[in-house]
């Protein structure tokens, strides 16, 4: 009877259906999902194709019944493609993901179980409905249509419900196994929900969450993985690469009984800076903003740091001119941009404010002792 489709209550009372025993079994509205796709059963598909998709959910919602296509390398895979309204909707980028159909709960094995239970509602949808993939039939106006946002809305908190229902009864069934129960929460919330577990599952890698939600910019991706799991993520990257950093410069750990030389980080000995003035231990805190325990926040940049000392004598004359004189040199072989970005601050800093601080009477034994240094590195 009207062709697979659920009929109006006056409908099936006008061709004879006991509606009291209709009633019985969960009244018409609760049939239908037993004919075709339902505002009720239609929200449970939704999640699962935005969480596979990683898609916004109007763009998901909008999906057309033509949105599956044969991967052109894998005859396991098909690709799922969608459009992604931009600029005011007035441009559309296509969103595309593939996805192994020999998986049970694949959503292209969704997306056809979808097809199926929407067949017998395409045929009364309206022209410019009629190829969407997510139509219903509207209970009060007798109509199919495209799922409006409100009845998504509206499912979703009854499937929430009923789901948190289930769980409970689960629950206390085997409350060894206790199950959490689902939280309240919005379809406009699931692309960032997934994009957060991806970023989670790779590891901090904003590159590979970046590529999932199809992003341009990794800064557009980083404002849908805001929030306390993510800070704790990126903390704990950035500890392990300063490990990395510090097992580097330290070298790597010979036995256990190093243990207490590697946490003091004691480098005072062999540690020299490019211009050979012996660098003190940069794990002291001496230095502002620096902590005990911890590399110096200007390591690397010594002759900027605010504990550096220099001795005024000969020898130390003869190395910052040594200095000089290398990189004046340097001036006229490297690039004049990277010059300017890695050698220039460190030849002021020589020139206007260590070299000024050496009497005139040093310069002439300094100047004889320059031939008797080490040579300077070549600068690159």
């Amino acid at each position: 009877m009207n062709a697979g489709v659920l009929p109006s209550r006056t409908l099936a009372i006008r061709s004879g259906v006991n509606i009291s025993a209709v009633n019985r079994h969960g009244g018409l509205r609760h049939l239908g999902g037993y004919l075709h796709l339902t505002g009720e059963t239609v929200v449970a598909f939704f999640i699962a194709l935005s969480i596979q998709t990683a898609g916004n959910p109007d763009a998901l919602r909008l999906v057309t019944r033509d949105c599956q296509l044969a991967h052109p390398l894998d005859e396991h895979r098909i690709i799922v493609e969608w459009a992604k309204p931009r600029a005011g909707a007035k441009v559309k980028r296509a969103q595309r993901r593939s996805f192994d159909r020999r998986r049970r709960h694949a959503a292209p094995n969704l997306i056809d179980k979808v097809l199926a239970m929407t067949a017998p509602l395409a045929a009364r949808a309206s022209r410019q409905d009629r190829n969407r993939l997510f139509l219903v039939k509207s209970e009060k106006k007798d109509a199919v249509t495209l799922v409006v946002e409100a009845t998504l809305s509206h499912a979703l908190k009854a499937f929430i419900k009923r789901s948190n229902a289930r769980i409970s009864i689960w629950n206390k069934a085997a409350p060894e196994r206790a199950r959490q129960l689902l939280p309240d929460f919005a379809a406009v919330l699931l692309r960032g929900s997934v994009a957060t577990e991806y970023y989670k599952a790779s590891g901090g890698d904003i590159v590979a969450t970046q590529d999932v939600l199809n992003h341009a910019r990794a800064d557009t991706t980083e404002l849908y993985i805001k929030g306390p799991q993510t800070r704790r993520i990126q903390r704990e990257t950035i500890v392990r690469l300063q490990g990395l950093m510090l097992g580097w410069i330290v070298g790597a750990k010979a036995d256990p009984q190093d243990q207490a030389q590697r946490d003091s980080i004691a480098l005072a000995n062999d540690a020299t800076v490019p211009f050979s003035h012996d660098c003190l231990n940069p794990a002291t805190g001496t230095a502002p903003g620096s902590a005990t325990g911890r590399i110096c926040r200007h390591f690397g940049g010594c002759l900027r740091c605010p504990g550096l000392v220099i001795p005024i004598d000969a020898e130390h004359m003869a190395r910052i001119l040594r200095a000089i004189g290398e990189l004046e040199r340097a001036r006229k072989r490297i690039d004049p941009r990277r010059f300017e970005l890695l050698y220039a601050p460190s030849l002021r800093i020589l020139v206007d404010d260590i070299l000024p601080d050496f009497p005139q009477s040093l310069r002439a034994e300094a100047e004889g002792r320059i031939l008797a240094l080490p040579i300077l590195p070549a600068l690159e």
